[in-house]
Order: structure tokens, then C-alpha cells, then sequence
């Protein structure tokens, strides 16, 4: 049982962690029960595209080629911004003047 407020994690046994190189700027993807130089990025997210891992962390993405995981091989990743990954070409909530907004009305 656990306490209220504490989460207990139970990982698969194929557990296999994310690994910086050395070098700082590569990552591979470890063998299973590896101890290694874990990444330190707070993921929250991800998803696959076209050959290329995107984790979404706080403040950026982070891309990482599908090589890391299919061959184990050290691949070089990008950490890109938010804003330089979303692009909208229309503001979806513009700001309105408030002199014009109807919204004013209604309080």
C-alpha cells in the first residue's frame, strides 16, 4: 500500500533507459538494467514522426533520431523551442480591443 501523496512506479523488466554519451551530445538507448549517464531532461510527452523520436520537455522539444532506439547506436539530438516548433500562421486567440468586445457587456 502507499502512503496519500507518494506514487509507487513499477517498470517493465525490458526497461530500457535513454543514456547521454560522454560527449554530451549524443544519446543511445541502453540495455536492459544498464546504469548509465541517464538523460536529465523532464520529459512529459512524446511522440514518433518519420524516423525521429519528439519529447516534449518544459521548455523545448527534444528530437532524437529513431536510431538511438532500432540500432542502439549513439545519435545526435536537438533541443528546438517551443516557438520554433509550433508555428501558427493565425493568432487562434487574438487579443480584442475592449472597447469593442461584447464580452464587456455581459458583466
Amino acid at each position: 500500500m502507499t502512503a496519500p501523496g507518494k506514487c509507487t512506479i513499477t517498470r517493465s523488466p525490458h526497461f530500457r533507459p535513454l543514456c547521454k554519451n560522454p560527449d554530451g551530445a549524443s544519446v543511445y538507448v541502453g540495455k536492459v538494467g544498464e546504469q548509465c549517464n541517464f538523460v536529465d531532461w523532464p520529459i512529459f510527452t512524446g511522440f514518433i514522426d518519420d524516423g525521429e523520436f519528439y519529447f516534449f520537455g518544459k521548455d523545448s522539444v527534444v528530437s532524437v533520431p529513431e536510431d538511438a532506439y532500432t540500432k542502439s547506436a549513439p545519435s545526435k539530438f536537438e533541443k528546438i523551442p517551443y516557438d520554433s516548433f509550433i508555428q501558427c500562421k493565425v493568432n487562434p486567440h487574438p487579443r480584442s480591443d475592449p472597447k469593442k468586445s461584447k464580452a464587456n457587456h455581459l458583466i
